[in-house]
């Protein structure tokens, strides 16, 4: 019962800031120590020169990637691959984050407390933006010394420091799409969620990976997922905007009932 009283009182009473610091600190170490686990891993294949090992990961994104950079060479498809491995680490920082934020959003939304909900999710957009602004500026100021780590060719290095300096350009709203899937996750909010979570990676990469290399070569292919970023970026606008005129008009009604019931 008094750990259940300190939880009630830490979601409903403290800082928001310092709640959301408190969950997101957790699942921020884990992912980073994920990241820099296939880091330090690819770092290592890198050293043994071999390109194609270098390139082997099993996400879907890289996959689709992969496959779009083959017919450009060997380079192509390490320097991308190198460049996926390393933005991983930017990425991972912003889950890591969320899976603190997202307790926060069932709770406050449970019990009603919209004043701590709209505060919750102010600061999550707040801490995310700047992580993924952060990431922003490092990966376009050190692309080619990060892409370098891996490999002392220079074709790989320049595609892969291309490819990061693509994959950074729209990256400081990563922040908002992500704080918005879990909003909505949150909410039990579950088709925009899962349309949103299949966005980025699945819903909008898929057909730029096979559109934009057929008109731009590889310059499509190092492109192809900042196009997908920015019709995800757009999406994630609606269905925000939707969800804050919903969001508000509950608070309102709570509010309105409230004040009858006091009168």
């Amino acid at each position: 019962m008094e750990i259940k009283e300190k939880r009630t009182k830490m979601m409903g009473e403290e800082k928001v800031s310092k709640v959301l610091v408190k969950l997101a600190i957790p699942g921020i170490i884990a992912m980073l120590i994920n990241a820099i686990y296939n880091f330090v891993d690819t770092l290592f294949v890198g050293m043994l020169g071999n390109t194609s090992a270098m390139a082997a990961v099993s996400s879907l994104a890289f996959a689709l990637m992969n496959q779009a950079a083959n017919p450009y060479g060997d380079s192509a498809v390490a320097g991308i691959g190198i460049g996926i491995k390393a933005f991983v680490i930017g990425m991972f920082l912003i889950l890591g984050y969320n899976q603190g934020f997202q307790p926060v959003v069932g709770y406050n939304y449970g019990a009603k407390s919209y004043n701590r909900l709209f505060e919750s999710v102010k600061v999550a957009l707040k801490h995310t933006t700047i992580i993924a602004t952060v990431s922003t500026i490092f990966f376009l100021l050190f692309s080619k010394e990060v892409v370098s780590l891996f490999t002392n060719d220079r074709e790989v290095i320049m595609v892969g420091a291309r490819f990061l300096k693509a994959m950074s350009l729209l990256f400081p709203f990563f922040g908002f799409q992500q704080v918005c899937a879990v909003l909505f996750q949150g909410l039990g909010k579950g088709k925009q969620a899962f349309v949103l979570s299949i966005a980025r990676q699945g819903l909008f990469l898929v057909p730029s990976i096979i559109i934009l290399p057929r008109i731009f070569e590889l310059n499509g292919v190092i492109f192809s997922q900042t196009v997908a970023d920015f019709f995800t970026i757009l999406i994630t606008g609606i269905f925000a905007i939707k969800i804050n005129k919903e969001l508000n008009e509950e608070n309102e009604n709570i509010s309105g009932i409230d004040l009858k019931e006091v009168g």
